[in-house]
This record gives C-alpha cells, structure tokens and sequence, in this order.
C-alpha cells in the first residue's frame, strides 16, 4: 500500500543554449562540442555530489550525459526548515553558480520549482515504475508551464528572456513564508494564466544571503538570520555598534542574555559584508589556543565575531584572563595596520566579573557598549514592531484577527522581555487562535527569558545577589542608608561595608531615583530573582535554605509590611511548607488579615484543605469589611470546595454574626443563603435573609 508524501521537484534548462555556446565558442575558438561536453558533465557532476552528500535531502535525479539535451531535473524530500524551500534555494545557488573550468562563464538557468505527491516508502524512485512515470509526468507539466511562460512573455513584451529566473507553481509559492513570497513578482500574462517569477536581479540579491550565511556557517541558513536585513530591529544602541567599530576597529557587545547581541553582532556582519568585507563567525573556543590561531589570521577586508570568548575562567588549562590583555593588544595593534574588524559579544555579568580580574593597560570601557533592559535598548514600540514581522514570517493566525493582535499586543506592554522570547512565542504560536492557550505561551515564553535572566543574576558574586534579595524585599524605592542598616541587621558586613563596590557589579540590574533612591532598572529583573532563589536544582535548594531563608525572617523583625507584601505578591513561588509555616505566622497578627484574605481568594487551590480553613474561620470572626467582603465572595465562588460541611457552616455563622447592613458582604451572605438554601440549616439561611431585608439580628 502506498503512503503518499510531499516531494519538490526541480527542473533546470540553460536558456538559448545552442545560440549561447556557439557565440561563446567562437569567442574562445574551441569547439562546441568541447565547450558543451565540458558544461554539461560540471553540471552532471555537481548533480551527483548532491545527491551524495544528502544535505538537501535529494532522492532522484534525471541527468543527460547523452542524449543531447540541456534540462535536468531533482527530486527532493520535504525538509522540515525554517522555510519549507529552503533546500530548493541552495540547490539552485549551487548549480547556477557551477565553476565549470571557463572563467566568468556565466549560463542563463530556467528553473521551475514543483510539487509532486509520491510513495513516502520509495527512498529511489527508480525501484518503483509508477512513480518514475508520475515524475515524469510532473516534470513534463513544468516544462510545459515554463514553455507557455516564455511565449506568452515574448508575446506581450516582443523580447525574449536572456537572464536565469525562478518560477513556481501555485503549489509551491504557497509553502513559501510571507517575506520569500515579496522576492517573487505574480505575472498575469493573459486571463487565468498566473506566473510567480523571481528574476535575475532577486536571485543574486538570494544568493549573496546564501553565500554570506554559509560564509559564517552553514547551519545558520535554516533560520531567521537569511531574512535579518527584513526582520532586525535596531536597539536604540545600534548607532553606537557602528560607531565604536569604526572607530576602534574593536567592539565589544554585552548585555543580558537573550537580548539580540548575536543578532546585532550578526547585523554588523552583514553590513560590512555589503561593503566588501568577509564575515568570519567564531563560537568554538575550547582554549585560548583557539583564540591566539584565529588573531594570527586576521586578513585586511575582514571582519570576525567572536561569539562569549569569556565564558569560562579556565579553559583547557589556559587561563584566558593572563592572555586577555595580549589578545585585545594585538588586535589593536595589527587593526590599526590593517583593514579588519573584530565584533565581541558577552553576557554583561560574565564580561564584567571577567574584566574585574584582568590587569590591562588598556581603558576596555571604550570597546563596550551595553545593551539594557533599564533604558530600554528595545521599547514597547521596538518590541511590537518584532513581533509583526515574526508573526508575518511563521503567518501565524493571530496576525490577522484584530482581537488576538491588540490582546497580545496589550500584554506584551508586561511580558516577552527579549528578542529571543518574542521570536520563540511566535515560533510556539502559528495555528493557535484560543486567548486561554495564546496566554500560557505568552507566560511560558516569557518564564523562560525570565529564568535566563536569572542564570546570568547568578553569576554575580555572593554578595551582590543577597544586596539584590534585600532590595527586592524591602519597599522601593530603597535608600543607600536603608541597605546599610538592613545589611548589618542581618550581619552581612561584607554588604555594608563595600556598598559602593556592589553598586558597580550590578549597575546594569538598579537604577537610581534620585537622592540615592535604589529600585531595579526594569521589573524584569525582579522577576528573574525567583528563578535565582527558587529554581528547583541541589544549589538553589541549598541558597534556599541558607540564605534566603535566613533574610526573609531576618527581615520579618524589622521589615516586616515589606516582607508581608512580598509573600503576598511571590506566595506561589514559595515552598509549601514555607506557605503553611509563614501564613501560620501572619495569623498572630491582625494586621496582616488583609494580606491573608488576598491570598485566600487568589490562591485557593494551591493552600492545603486544613490550613485554608482554619485561616478561613479565624478571618470570618474580624470585624474588618475588606477582610469579611473577600471571605463572603470566597465562600459563595469555592462553596462545595469548603469541606467538610461543619467547617463551612461555621464560617458562614461567624459571618453571619459580625457583618454589617449594607456591606458587600451582606451582599454575598444573601446569594449563599438563597443559591444554598438546601445546604445550610434553615434557620441560619432564614436569619441571613432577616438580616438583609430588615437589618434583624436573630440569634441562634
């Protein structure tokens, strides 16, 4: 049986072959039998190599070694890539640009790209006679398509076609993203007869893309870097990039992770590329071997980025720091002399804990420029203008349906911090339409930027993050002299003591407010502490218990309201035994009733049954409105999930006796009695409806 399966075809002819090799014979005065033998085994042969290396996933091929003609036609398996044609595009890149022993030979292509539906079992198609004549069949229409192409071209415009072009069927141009499906021009050369070119000048635009990206690495292809000059965004820093390497022939990117260093780094690449630059891409420095092999290659006209070099303090037993000032003197030194640039990305916690032990003559600070979330480097207005064109790119649904785009939109002002989480949501979103399901991807997404922001806040030294857990407990914003005090409350003199050592190593995560005022320089840092103080691995359970532990109760004595509004704000974050024990805890005290009820309401299921309603019973016996309105509201929502029954009517007595006439929770008390009347004993439902028509207190 067969199990039939998506392949693209590609059929290529040499247009005016015979006219075009007698001419070029001529001019070379060989024969054109020795040309034309010579051009078509070079195609032949590449053809084969092709189909040998497998890279593009070919699995038949028609090649002419004697039959006289000049077509040839592929049959490749349906990659799963960024973009569906992908493969077809490299294929044609490297024959179209076939060395083929005449220099600066270059031969006109007609290349037709095609679907055809085959048996998914056949790996060679020549094993199986039906679909040698399906392909057949598909290659004959194609030809047959690009023939009534070529007269009805000739027809309107009275001139024929002289310069390779690609053309698609309607099938194929589908499978193409929306920024490929802007290279090809829809051509309707009579009534019904739809053509989608992509011309000569497009082409080699396409396979300069290609040549640049497998210049750096071909792995990059298959993803958003071939459409950067459409999809980049410029951080508000970008300017600045250019204007450092230009320079200083040195510039050295850092920021938070995720945040389109490699990205602008890659930008920068493409630019000068375009400029007659070549782009070399480094991210394998497994020594600093490595790195001193790459210095002693720097050519004129070239421009290098290295991706992280500082990533690790030993490397293979070379100490990359005692090298440092070597590496960055020699490319100073030799880029003043010779015409190349070299681009440098790092993480900024990485780069700044590197640097800060690295002796140098050199003023480093002049080389960087930092990406922030603080400034920001990406606004709302950068951020939705990424995520337009990721959504245009993956045509995810979203894109065109006004109530999803403003929703994701509206949410986005609070989350999808990064470049690397809007392109990730888009990716993760394409067929989805369900707001419920649109905004677990949006927190998911935005979780997973939050978390890495977090792996880079721990790489900040031991002091520096308890500085940041401080100033995240106690209320912004905080004051140089509230730390200090905090600090040595808490026995931390290596806090209090070298304040003005901390605020460099996390100058890029605060921000000040004038008068000394500390708050973090954007939420998204706050944020990321949980992923730093609650992330489920051996060393944060051990941070956990060692340190945050001892901070967050520290702080209780004297910070108390601070400490109160940040369990209430991260309760979910905590681990549950801390929930049961700290609640336990904010029950002795009144004050806090406020706090709790809100954590009742919106955290309901996540509080163990006893617990909840015993914080429910004392709370429904205080005499506060707020705190009796949201009980009242939690009992009528959470009815049947308040067990076992005395509980819940003991809570609805307790409320029955405290609450006043004409409070909200008067209010709910009513719907309970009435929507329940079956579940309470009747003289409380009957007494609860006295109180509300008559404001009677009728006592059991």
């Amino acid at each position: 049986m067969e199990i039939l399966e998506t392949f693209y075809g590609i059929a290529f002819d040499i247009l005016g072959f015979v006219d075009g090799l007698k001419k070029e014979a001529n001019r070379r005065g060989i024969a054109e039998s020795t040309l034309k033998e010579t051009i078509k085994k070079a195609i032949n042969k590449k053809i084969r190599d092709l189909k040998i290396r497998n890279t593009y996933g070919i699995v038949n091929m028609e090649e002419n070694e004697d039959d006289g003609s000049d077509s040839w036609a592929l049959i490749l398996s349906k990659i799963q890539t960024f973009d569906s044609l992908d493969p077809c595009f490299n294929i044609i890149d490297e024959i179209i640009n076939i060395k083929t022993g005449f220099f600066n030979l270059e031969l006109p292509f007609e290349i037709g790209i095609f679907k055809v539906d085959l048996d998914k079992n056949t790996l060679e198609l020549s094993e199986r006679p039906n679909s040698i004549a399906k392909v057949s069949e598909k290659i004959k229409e194609c030809s047959k398509f690009a023939n009534n192409f070529r007269n009805l071209y000739k027809k309107k415009f009275n001139e024929r076609i002289e310069s390779s072009y690609v053309l698609l069927t309607y099938s194929a141009f589908n499978d193409l993203n929306n920024l490929d499906k802007n290279l090809f021009t829809e051509s309707k050369l009579e009534k019904d007869s739809y053509f989608y070119i992509l011309d000569n000048d497009s082409l080699k635009y396409l396979f300069k893309k290609i040549k640049f990206l497998k210049s750096i690495n071909t792995r990059l292809f298959w993803g958003g870097y071939r459409y950067i000059d459409k999809l980049f965004v410029p951080p508000i820093e970008f300017e600045d990039f250019e204007n450092v390497l230009k320079e200083h022939k040195l510039m050295i990117i850092t920021g938070p992770p995720q945040f389109g260093k490699t990205y602008s780094a890659f930008k920068l690449l493409w630019n000068f590329y375009l400029d007659g630059y070549t782009p070399v891409y480094s991210n394998e420095h497994n020594s600093t071997e490595d790195l001193e092999n790459a210095l002693n290659d720097l050519r004129p006209r070239h421009i290098y980025y290295f991706e992280d070099p500082f990533g690790r303090d030993q490397i293979k037993g070379h100490n990359l720091r005692r090298d440092f000032n070597h590496f960055i003197t020699t490319i100073k030194d030799r880029a003043m002399s010779n015409d190349f640039l070299v681009i440098i990305t790092s993480i900024d916690e990485t780069f700044r804990k590197f640097s800060a032990n690295v002796t140098t003559n050199l003023d480093i600070e002049r080389y960087v420029v930092n990406l922030e979330m603080g400034s920001p480097s990406y606004d709302y207005q950068k951020r939705i203008d990424m995520l337009k064109n990721y959504g245009k790119i993956f045509n995810c649904n979203w894109v065109d349906n006004n109530t999803l785009n403003k929703h994701i939109f509206r949410k986005v002002k609070d989350l999808l911090p990064t470049p690397l989480s809007i392109f990730e949501f888009a990716k993760e979103t394409v067929y989805d339409m369900d707001l419920v399901i649109i905004d677990e991807k949006l927190n998911s997404t935005s979780d997973r930027s939050y978390e890495a922001l977090g792996e880079a806040l721990l790489k900040l030294n031991d002091r520096a993050q308890r500085f940041l857990i401080i100033l995240s407990i106690i209320q912004p914003p905080t004051f140089r002299d509230d730390i200090i005090t905090c600090a040595r409350d808490l026995g931390f003199d290596d806090i209090s003591n070298n304040y003005e050592e901390i605020i460099l190593d996390v100058k890029y995560v605060i921000k000040f407010n004038g008068d000394d005022g500390i708050t973090f320089s954007h939420n998204d840092y706050k944020r990321a502490l949980k992923f730093l103080i609650f992330r489920n691995s051996d060393f944060n359970y051990y941070y956990y218990h060692k340190r945050f532990k001892q901070i967050f109760e520290d702080l209780s004595r004297n910070y108390q309201s601070s400490v109160v509004d940040f369990f209430r704000d991260k309760f979910l974050d905590f681990p549950i035994d801390f929930q049961v024990k700290y609640l336990v805890f904010l029950l002795q005290n009144e004050e806090y009733y406020i706090e709790i009820a809100y954590i009742l309401y919106h955290h309901f299921d996540k509080i163990d049954r006893f617990v909840r309603n015993k914080l429910m019973k004392v709370l429904s016996d205080y005499p506060d409105e707020q705190v009796l309105e949201t009980i009242s509201e939690i009992v009528l929502k959470r009815f049947k999930d308040i067990t076992p029954n005395r509980n819940r009517i003991s809570i609805i007595e307790n409320l029955s006796q405290i609450i006043q006439r004409g409070s909200g929770a008067e209010s709910y008390l009513y719907s309970i009695a009435t929507k329940y009347q079956d579940k309470i004993p009747r003289d409380l439902g009957e007494k609860i409806i006295n109180i509300y028509y008559y404001g009677e207190k009728l006592y059991l």
